[in-house]
């Protein structure tokens, strides 16, 4: 399955796209790939985004939050939800996503 590979901060920092077409299982290769592209040491973060061709699914892992984040289709969701190897929670398109989100563990802005 081809993939799309996303380094957005390393795009600002480095200039130009740092967009990568490889199969799914390619990250690592496409991470070297990136780093000699643009001559960082060590290694650049991300990618943040990886996403296939049809655009069924995207992956975004924002280094400065504590998750990653997946959209997909409900089937595909509730395959990653019925995963007990996973820590995965289903979230609404308002949900927070920073430090403030969780309550349920008393880091949240809201929590009492």
């Amino acid at each position: 399955m081809a993939v799309f590979y996303y380094f957005g901060l390393a795009a600002a920092v480095y200039g130009g796209p740092l967009l990568y077409r490889a199969t799914a299982g390619a990250s690592e290769a496409v991470q070297r790939r990136a780093d000699a592209d643009t001559g960082s040491r060590p290694h650049l973060n991300g990618p943040e985004y990886a996403w296939p061709l049809d655009r069924s699914w995207v992956v975004n892992t924002d280094y400065d939050l504590v998750s990653t984040y997946v959209a997909c289709d409900p089937l595909f969701a509730e395959r990653l939800l019925a995963d007990a190897t996973l820590e995965v929670l289903p979230v609404s398109l308002d949900a927070r996503v920073n430090e403030g989100a969780d309550e349920v563990n008393g880091t949240g802005y809201d929590h009492r």
